[in-house]
């Protein structure tokens, strides 16, 4: 648990924000008071209450290492290999939680805990070969550097016994952060480090339209080439349940679109009937929609797809 919220008026809504309390800022006098407690006995007490009668338990584990999927595209999809994550957190590692996603589905996921402060914890995932994306979030919109530690991450293949890096960051970004790169079952460096390209310099207009919710304010998203943003967006707060056309000029090529609801509930049905559709429109007048959504997702949706 994050916060313990103090006081709000509804839930998420515009100019009312909500006050919290920040639990793992009072973690050691909530585990001493917890462990100290003599009026309410009990045989059963947490594992980091020191008492050597405590009730045993295991310890704590890692999130288990996932079976990679299998998306019966072809044989091939089978191959698989070790990914390794290297998370140095900040001062709120309970604040992070992350996905791999591999053909628009969610291979793995984690998160950190409150005991691992400014600690190095490695995972160890099964994935298969090809394009891969990592999607980090910070729930308290601050990254994990550096206003409160120095966080950062590496990610890493593990090849015929070879470790080869395929991606890191220094942590400093805001709520969300997409990396992506290309895993191969070569040990050579070039084919698995390697983002995958965009297919030449010719350029497309992507068009997105956006049906609103009743709080358009609530919703952002960004659209990512080659581990780079090169848009993004955000509704606002009167564009109430209309329907906006946003035009951006990308490459041809792999895209992602990742979209954003602050308040946890996408942008259909609970406050409204929101979708959305993306389209590509060439130059000689065809379009033609690579990805639409009906609206129902919590806090993030991403739609990949080619260019």
């Amino acid at each position: 648990q994050v916060g313990v919220v103090s006081w709000e008026r509804g839930c998420a809504r515009p100019n009312k924000p909500g006050v919290y309390a920040r639990i793992s800022s009072f973690e050691g006098w909530i585990k001493d008071l917890i462990c100290s407690d003599e009026e309410h006995h009990t045989e059963y007490k947490p594992d980091f209450c020191s008492d050597g009668d405590s009730n045993p338990s295991p310890e704590h584990a890692r999130p288990p290492k996932p079976a990679p999927t299998d998306n019966g595209d072809s044989e091939d999809s089978n191959s698989s290999v070790q990914l390794h994550l290297e998370m140095t957190y900040d001062e709120f590692p309970d604040e992070v939680s992350w996905e791999i996603i591999q053909n628009g589905q969610v291979v793995a996921s984690g998160k950190g805990n409150s005991d691992e402060v400014e600690d190095t914890v490695s995972y160890t995932y099964d994935v298969d070969e090809g394009y891969t994306e990592f999607h980090l979030k910070d729930s308290a919109e601050d990254g994990i550097c550096c206003s409160h530690g120095y966080g950062g991450y590496k990610l890493s293949v593990e090849v015929n016994g070879i470790s080869q890096k395929v991606a890191e960051s220094d942590g400093e970004f805001d709520s969300v952060e997409t990396t992506s790169f290309t895993i191969s079952g070569s040990s050579s460096d070039d084919e698995a480090t390697t983002p995958l390209p965009a297919q030449n310099d010719s350029t497309a207009q992507l068009r997105l339209e956006m049906t609103y919710d009743e709080f358009p304010e609530e919703i952002r998203w960004e659209i990512i080439q080659n581990g780079q943003i090169i848009a993004r967006g955000s509704g606002n707060s009167d564009e109430k349940e209309e329907t906006i056309s946003y035009r951006y000029d990308v490459e041809e090529g792999y895209t992602e679109f990742l979209v954003e609801d602050f308040a946890d509930d996408g942008i259909c049905c609970s406050h409204g009937y929101g979708v959305y559709e993306l389209y590509v429109d060439f130059d000689d007048g065809i379009s033609r929609r690579v990805a639409e959504s009906d609206g129902t997702f919590s806090s993030v949706e991403l739609k990949t797809f080619h260019v």
